[in-house]
Protein backbone atom coordinates (compact mmCIF):
# COMPACT_ATOMS: atom_id res chain seq x y z
CA UNK A 1 0.00 0.00 0.00
CA UNK A 2 2.86 2.32 0.82
CA UNK A 3 3.86 2.57 -3.56
CA UNK A 4 0.19 3.04 -3.66
CA UNK A 5 -0.35 5.79 -1.50
CA UNK A 6 3.04 7.40 -2.96
CA UNK A 7 2.28 6.90 -6.51
CA UNK A 8 -1.27 8.78 -5.47
CA UNK A 9 0.13 11.40 -3.26
CA UNK A 10 2.32 12.11 -6.33
CA UNK A 11 0.21 12.05 -9.31
CA UNK A 12 -2.60 13.67 -7.09
CA UNK A 13 -0.14 17.21 -6.69
CA UNK A 14 1.31 17.01 -10.60
CA UNK A 15 -2.23 16.57 -11.97
CA UNK A 16 -3.89 19.14 -9.31
CA UNK A 17 -0.91 21.81 -10.47
CA UNK A 18 -1.87 21.04 -13.99
CA UNK A 19 -5.47 21.63 -13.57
CA UNK A 20 -5.21 24.75 -11.48
CA UNK A 21 -2.97 26.17 -15.07
CA UNK A 22 -6.01 25.22 -17.33
CA UNK A 23 -8.31 26.71 -14.33
CA UNK A 24 -6.33 30.20 -14.86
CA UNK A 25 -6.19 30.27 -18.33
CA UNK A 26 -10.53 29.48 -18.73
CA UNK A 27 -11.39 32.09 -16.48
CA UNK A 28 -9.30 34.78 -17.90
CA UNK A 29 -11.64 37.45 -19.20
CA UNK A 30 -13.73 36.78 -20.80
CA UNK A 31 -14.51 32.91 -19.39
CA UNK A 32 -14.29 29.90 -21.98
CA UNK A 33 -15.54 27.55 -19.17
CA UNK A 34 -18.51 26.36 -21.56
CA UNK A 35 -16.72 26.65 -24.95
CA UNK A 36 -13.97 24.72 -22.89
CA UNK A 37 -16.48 21.40 -21.96
CA UNK A 38 -18.70 21.88 -25.07
CA UNK A 39 -17.21 22.14 -28.05
CA UNK A 40 -14.53 20.92 -30.35
CA UNK A 41 -14.31 16.83 -29.95
CA UNK A 42 -16.16 17.41 -26.62
CA UNK A 43 -19.24 18.55 -28.59
CA UNK A 44 -19.55 15.26 -30.38
CA UNK A 45 -18.87 12.98 -27.48
CA UNK A 46 -21.49 15.51 -25.78
CA UNK A 47 -23.96 14.85 -29.27
CA UNK A 48 -23.37 10.82 -28.68
CA UNK A 49 -24.32 11.04 -25.15
CA UNK A 50 -27.67 12.83 -25.54
CA UNK A 51 -28.86 10.61 -28.75
CA UNK A 52 -26.42 7.93 -29.54
CA UNK A 53 -25.71 7.26 -32.77
CA UNK A 54 -29.14 7.76 -34.50
CA UNK A 55 -28.70 9.08 -37.81
CA UNK A 56 -31.00 11.87 -37.24
CA UNK A 57 -29.40 13.18 -34.28
CA UNK A 58 -28.27 16.70 -35.37
CA UNK A 59 -27.56 16.47 -39.26
CA UNK A 60 -25.28 17.27 -40.97
CA UNK A 61 -22.85 16.40 -37.86
CA UNK A 62 -24.54 12.75 -37.15
CA UNK A 63 -22.40 12.06 -40.29
CA UNK A 64 -19.34 12.32 -38.32
CA UNK A 65 -20.19 10.99 -35.27
CA UNK A 66 -19.33 6.78 -35.68
CA UNK A 67 -15.47 8.23 -35.63
CA UNK A 68 -16.07 8.88 -31.85
CA UNK A 69 -16.10 5.56 -29.81
CA UNK A 70 -18.72 5.13 -26.92
CA UNK A 71 -17.48 4.80 -23.66
CA UNK A 72 -16.81 8.51 -22.86
CA UNK A 73 -19.78 9.19 -23.52
CA UNK A 74 -22.01 6.70 -21.84
CA UNK A 75 -19.63 7.84 -18.77
CA UNK A 76 -21.22 11.47 -19.85
CA UNK A 77 -24.40 10.11 -19.89
CA UNK A 78 -24.34 7.92 -16.63
CA UNK A 79 -23.37 11.01 -14.49
CA UNK A 80 -26.95 13.14 -15.88
CA UNK A 81 -28.57 9.90 -14.54
CA UNK A 82 -27.96 11.26 -10.75
CA UNK A 83 -28.56 14.85 -12.01
CA UNK A 84 -25.54 16.57 -13.35
CA UNK A 85 -25.38 18.02 -16.67
CA UNK A 86 -23.70 15.92 -18.53
CA UNK A 87 -20.73 18.43 -19.57
CA UNK A 88 -19.84 18.56 -15.91
CA UNK A 89 -20.13 14.81 -15.05
CA UNK A 90 -18.48 14.02 -18.53
CA UNK A 91 -15.42 16.27 -17.97
CA UNK A 92 -15.18 15.35 -13.82
CA UNK A 93 -15.04 11.24 -15.10
CA UNK A 94 -12.75 12.35 -17.95
CA UNK A 95 -10.15 14.02 -14.82
CA UNK A 96 -10.73 11.24 -12.60
CA UNK A 97 -9.70 9.08 -15.08
CA UNK A 98 -6.78 10.66 -15.74
CA UNK A 99 -6.02 11.01 -12.17
CA UNK A 100 -6.48 7.13 -12.02
CA UNK A 101 -4.06 6.96 -15.70
CA UNK A 102 -1.22 9.27 -13.57
CA UNK A 103 -1.33 6.79 -10.70
CA UNK A 104 -1.00 3.69 -12.95
CA UNK A 105 1.75 5.39 -14.73
CA UNK A 106 3.66 6.50 -11.79
CA UNK A 107 3.44 3.06 -10.59
CA UNK A 108 4.84 1.74 -14.25
CA UNK A 109 7.99 3.71 -14.37
CA UNK A 110 9.07 3.23 -10.43
CA UNK A 111 9.01 -0.24 -11.71
CA UNK A 112 10.99 0.58 -14.54
CA UNK A 113 13.52 3.41 -12.76
CA UNK A 114 12.66 4.97 -9.02
CA UNK A 115 10.33 7.94 -7.66
CA UNK A 116 11.91 10.73 -9.52
CA UNK A 117 10.90 9.07 -13.20
CA UNK A 118 7.99 8.50 -11.98
CA UNK A 119 7.18 12.11 -10.79
CA UNK A 120 8.89 13.61 -14.33
CA UNK A 121 6.70 11.19 -16.49
CA UNK A 122 3.62 12.37 -14.88
CA UNK A 123 4.29 15.79 -15.25
CA UNK A 124 5.45 15.34 -18.84
CA UNK A 125 1.71 14.16 -19.72
CA UNK A 126 -0.01 16.66 -17.15
CA UNK A 127 1.40 19.83 -18.87
CA UNK A 128 1.81 18.79 -22.48
CA UNK A 129 0.90 21.33 -24.66
CA UNK A 130 -2.22 19.45 -25.50
CA UNK A 131 -3.19 18.50 -21.88
CA UNK A 132 -6.09 20.39 -21.44
CA UNK A 133 -8.23 17.62 -22.64
CA UNK A 134 -7.29 15.46 -19.76
CA UNK A 135 -10.06 17.11 -17.65
CA UNK A 136 -13.13 18.08 -20.34
CA UNK A 137 -15.24 15.66 -22.71
CA UNK A 138 -12.26 13.90 -24.38
CA UNK A 139 -11.45 10.15 -24.21
CA UNK A 140 -7.76 10.40 -23.80
CA UNK A 141 -7.75 10.47 -20.36
CA UNK A 142 -10.16 7.28 -20.09
CA UNK A 143 -7.59 5.55 -22.97
CA UNK A 144 -4.77 6.50 -20.56
CA UNK A 145 -6.31 4.92 -17.96
CA UNK A 146 -7.34 1.47 -19.58
CA UNK A 147 -3.98 0.75 -21.68
CA UNK A 148 -2.27 0.94 -18.61
CA UNK A 149 -4.12 -0.75 -16.87
CA UNK A 150 -4.08 -3.40 -19.86
CA UNK A 151 -0.20 -3.40 -19.66
CA UNK A 152 0.04 -3.32 -15.74
CA UNK A 153 -2.38 -6.12 -15.45
CA UNK A 154 -0.38 -8.11 -18.01
CA UNK A 155 2.96 -7.54 -16.30
CA UNK A 156 1.38 -8.72 -13.53
CA UNK A 157 0.00 -11.84 -14.95
CA UNK A 158 -3.95 -11.44 -14.50
CA UNK A 159 -5.34 -12.62 -17.48
CA UNK A 160 -9.02 -11.31 -16.82
CA UNK A 161 -8.00 -7.78 -15.51
CA UNK A 162 -6.01 -7.53 -18.57
CA UNK A 163 -8.66 -8.41 -20.85
CA UNK A 164 -11.20 -5.81 -18.61
CA UNK A 165 -8.70 -3.15 -19.07
CA UNK A 166 -8.12 -3.63 -23.16
CA UNK A 167 -12.08 -3.95 -23.74
CA UNK A 168 -12.22 -0.97 -21.94
CA UNK A 169 -9.76 0.61 -24.13
CA UNK A 170 -11.25 -1.34 -27.17
CA UNK A 171 -15.00 0.53 -26.40
CA UNK A 172 -12.95 3.95 -26.17
CA UNK A 173 -10.86 4.69 -28.77
CA UNK A 174 -9.90 3.08 -32.21
CA UNK A 175 -6.13 3.45 -30.94
CA UNK A 176 -6.97 0.38 -29.27
CA UNK A 177 -5.66 -1.51 -32.54
CA UNK A 178 -2.30 -0.65 -32.25
CA UNK A 179 -2.29 -1.16 -28.27
CA UNK A 180 -3.68 -5.02 -29.39
CA UNK A 181 -0.45 -5.08 -31.82
CA UNK A 182 1.71 -4.12 -28.43
CA UNK A 183 0.02 -6.43 -26.28
CA UNK A 184 0.46 -9.11 -28.73
CA UNK A 185 3.75 -8.60 -29.19
CA UNK A 186 4.48 -8.41 -25.60
CA UNK A 187 3.31 -12.00 -25.38
CA UNK A 188 5.31 -13.12 -28.33
CA UNK A 189 8.62 -11.86 -26.84
CA UNK A 190 7.38 -12.21 -22.54
CA UNK A 191 6.74 -15.77 -23.02
CA UNK A 192 6.21 -15.53 -18.93
CA UNK A 193 3.09 -13.14 -19.39
CA UNK A 194 1.92 -14.45 -22.67
CA UNK A 195 -1.03 -15.48 -21.35
CA UNK A 196 -2.48 -12.10 -19.59
CA UNK A 197 -0.77 -10.09 -22.60
CA UNK A 198 -3.14 -12.30 -24.67
CA UNK A 199 -5.74 -12.07 -23.19
CA UNK A 200 -5.54 -7.55 -23.14
CA UNK A 201 -4.81 -8.10 -26.72
CA UNK A 202 -8.56 -10.02 -27.20
CA UNK A 203 -10.26 -7.32 -25.05
CA UNK A 204 -9.02 -3.97 -26.91
CA UNK A 205 -10.06 -6.32 -30.21
CA UNK A 206 -13.71 -7.42 -28.87
CA UNK A 207 -14.01 -3.90 -27.63
CA UNK A 208 -13.04 -2.25 -31.07
CA UNK A 209 -15.65 -5.35 -33.19
CA UNK A 210 -18.53 -4.65 -30.23
CA UNK A 211 -18.70 -0.82 -31.73
CA UNK A 212 -18.04 -1.89 -35.00
CA UNK A 213 -21.18 -4.56 -34.97
CA UNK A 214 -23.00 -1.60 -33.24
CA UNK A 215 -22.37 0.60 -35.69
CA UNK A 216 -23.08 -2.04 -38.56
CA UNK A 217 -26.78 -2.28 -36.76
CA UNK A 218 -27.44 1.23 -36.77
CA UNK A 219 -25.39 2.47 -40.09
CA UNK A 220 -25.69 -0.42 -41.72
CA UNK A 221 -21.90 -0.11 -42.00
CA UNK A 222 -19.22 -2.26 -40.51
CA UNK A 223 -16.54 0.54 -41.40
CA UNK A 224 -18.80 3.48 -40.52
CA UNK A 225 -16.10 4.34 -38.12
CA UNK A 226 -13.23 5.09 -40.75
CA UNK A 227 -16.02 6.40 -43.04
CA UNK A 228 -16.52 9.28 -40.86
CA UNK A 229 -12.89 9.96 -40.27
CA UNK A 230 -12.77 9.97 -43.86
CA UNK A 231 -15.60 12.33 -44.18
CA UNK A 232 -14.54 14.82 -41.02
CA UNK A 233 -11.03 14.99 -41.07
CA UNK A 234 -9.94 13.66 -44.45
CA UNK A 235 -8.06 10.82 -43.22
CA UNK A 236 -7.35 8.56 -46.56
CA UNK A 237 -8.53 4.96 -45.58
CA UNK A 238 -6.32 3.47 -48.69
CA UNK A 239 -2.93 2.21 -48.04
CA UNK A 240 -2.00 3.16 -51.80
CA UNK A 241 -3.23 6.58 -51.37
CA UNK A 242 -1.95 7.20 -47.87
CA UNK A 243 1.98 7.44 -48.42
CA UNK A 244 1.07 10.29 -51.48
CA UNK A 245 -1.51 12.34 -49.05
CA UNK A 246 0.70 12.76 -46.15
CA UNK A 247 3.66 13.76 -48.58
CA UNK A 248 1.29 16.84 -50.11
CA UNK A 249 0.05 16.82 -46.48
CA UNK A 250 3.82 17.59 -45.18
CA UNK A 251 4.95 19.63 -48.36
CA UNK A 252 1.91 22.00 -48.42
CA UNK A 253 2.33 22.62 -44.10
CA UNK A 254 6.07 23.11 -45.12
CA UNK A 255 6.08 25.38 -48.30
CA UNK A 256 2.38 27.30 -47.60
CA UNK A 257 3.40 27.61 -44.16
CA UNK A 258 0.63 26.40 -42.86
CA UNK A 259 1.21 26.83 -38.97
CA UNK A 260 -1.44 24.37 -37.49
CA UNK A 261 0.09 21.71 -39.53
CA UNK A 262 3.23 22.30 -38.54
CA UNK A 263 2.69 21.96 -35.30
CA UNK A 264 0.83 18.74 -35.56
CA UNK A 265 4.36 17.21 -37.56
CA UNK A 266 5.98 18.35 -33.96
CA UNK A 267 5.21 15.16 -32.84
CA UNK A 268 7.45 13.40 -34.99
CA UNK A 269 10.76 14.24 -34.03
CA UNK A 270 9.38 14.43 -30.60
CA UNK A 271 8.25 10.23 -31.44
CA UNK A 272 11.48 9.72 -32.41
CA UNK A 273 12.99 11.22 -29.41
CA UNK A 274 10.97 8.57 -27.87
CA UNK A 275 11.30 5.51 -29.55
CA UNK A 276 15.51 6.14 -29.16
CA UNK A 277 15.20 6.62 -25.52
CA UNK A 278 13.14 3.71 -24.68
CA UNK A 279 14.98 1.22 -27.02
CA UNK A 280 18.09 2.62 -25.62
CA UNK A 281 16.67 2.63 -21.74
CA UNK A 282 16.51 -1.76 -22.82
CA UNK A 283 12.49 -1.03 -23.05
CA UNK A 284 12.35 -3.17 -26.43
CA UNK A 285 8.94 -5.42 -25.30
CA UNK A 286 5.52 -4.90 -26.43
CA UNK A 287 6.00 -1.23 -24.96
CA UNK A 288 8.14 -0.47 -27.31
CA UNK A 289 6.06 -2.19 -30.19
CA UNK A 290 2.93 -0.35 -29.26
CA UNK A 291 4.59 2.90 -29.11
CA UNK A 292 5.40 2.57 -32.75
CA UNK A 293 2.49 1.11 -34.03
CA UNK A 294 0.63 4.00 -32.53
CA UNK A 295 2.31 7.07 -34.11
CA UNK A 296 2.49 4.87 -37.57
CA UNK A 297 -1.06 3.95 -37.68
CA UNK A 298 -2.30 7.95 -37.59
CA UNK A 299 0.41 8.75 -40.31
CA UNK A 300 -0.87 6.07 -42.06
CA UNK A 301 -3.97 7.60 -42.95
CA UNK A 302 -2.13 10.48 -45.26
CA UNK A 303 -2.35 13.39 -42.26
CA UNK A 304 -0.40 14.41 -38.76
CA UNK A 305 -3.83 16.03 -37.61
CA UNK A 306 -3.67 16.03 -33.97
CA UNK A 307 -1.06 13.64 -33.54
CA UNK A 308 0.81 15.39 -30.84
CA UNK A 309 -2.71 14.75 -28.50
CA UNK A 310 -2.30 10.87 -29.77
CA UNK A 311 1.19 10.50 -28.67
CA UNK A 312 0.07 11.87 -25.23
CA UNK A 313 -2.36 9.61 -24.84
CA UNK A 314 -0.18 6.90 -25.63
CA UNK A 315 1.93 6.25 -22.60
CA UNK A 316 5.26 4.42 -24.09
CA UNK A 317 6.17 7.86 -24.86
CA UNK A 318 5.38 9.49 -21.35
CA UNK A 319 7.80 6.82 -19.99
CA UNK A 320 10.52 8.03 -22.25
CA UNK A 321 9.87 11.50 -21.32
CA UNK A 322 10.25 10.44 -17.52
CA UNK A 323 13.77 8.64 -18.29
CA UNK A 324 14.59 11.81 -20.25
CA UNK A 325 14.25 14.07 -17.83
CA UNK A 326 15.68 12.63 -15.29
CA UNK A 327 19.08 12.40 -17.10
CA UNK A 328 18.96 16.03 -17.86
CA UNK A 329 20.42 18.08 -15.59
CA UNK A 330 17.99 20.48 -13.19
CA UNK A 331 18.30 23.83 -15.07
CA UNK A 332 17.33 22.24 -18.33
CA UNK A 333 14.89 20.25 -17.01
CA UNK A 334 13.57 22.86 -15.32
CA UNK A 335 13.49 25.03 -18.51
CA UNK A 336 11.88 22.43 -20.46
CA UNK A 337 8.81 21.45 -18.07
CA UNK A 338 8.39 25.42 -18.25
CA UNK A 339 7.67 25.87 -21.86
CA UNK A 340 5.43 22.72 -21.84
CA UNK A 341 3.76 24.48 -19.15
CA UNK A 342 3.76 27.59 -21.70
CA UNK A 343 3.05 25.48 -24.67
CA UNK A 344 -0.22 24.10 -22.50
CA UNK A 345 -1.63 27.75 -22.18
CA UNK A 346 -0.57 29.40 -25.83
CA UNK A 347 -2.22 26.02 -27.22
CA UNK A 348 -5.50 26.78 -24.25
CA UNK A 349 -5.74 29.89 -25.75
CA UNK A 350 -5.57 29.20 -29.81
CA UNK A 351 -7.98 26.68 -28.78
CA UNK A 352 -10.81 28.47 -27.19
CA UNK A 353 -9.89 32.41 -28.04
CA UNK A 354 -10.19 32.26 -31.33
CA UNK A 355 -7.05 30.89 -32.97
CA UNK A 356 -8.50 27.84 -34.58
CA UNK A 357 -6.29 25.10 -33.24
CA UNK A 358 -7.74 22.18 -33.41
CA UNK A 359 -6.91 19.87 -30.38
Amino acid sequence: MGRWREAATDALGIFTASRLLVLAALLWPPSQVHAYLTTWDAGFYLTIARCGYDPACGPPVSAELPAFFPLQPLMARASGTVGISEPWGGAALAALASLGALILLHRLCSELGDRRTARLACAAVAFFPFAYVLSTNYSEGLFLLASLGAFGAARARHPLLAFLAGLAAGLTRPAAIPLALGLATDAYLSPERRRASLAGAAGAVTGVIIVFADLERRRDDWLASLHAQQLGWDRSTSVVDAPGELARYVWDAITLGHAQNLLYLTAVPLAAVGLIVLWRSGIRDGMFAYAVIAVAAPLATGSAMSLPRFLMGTFPYAVAAGILLDRMDARLRAAVLALSAGGLVFCMWATYRGGGLAP
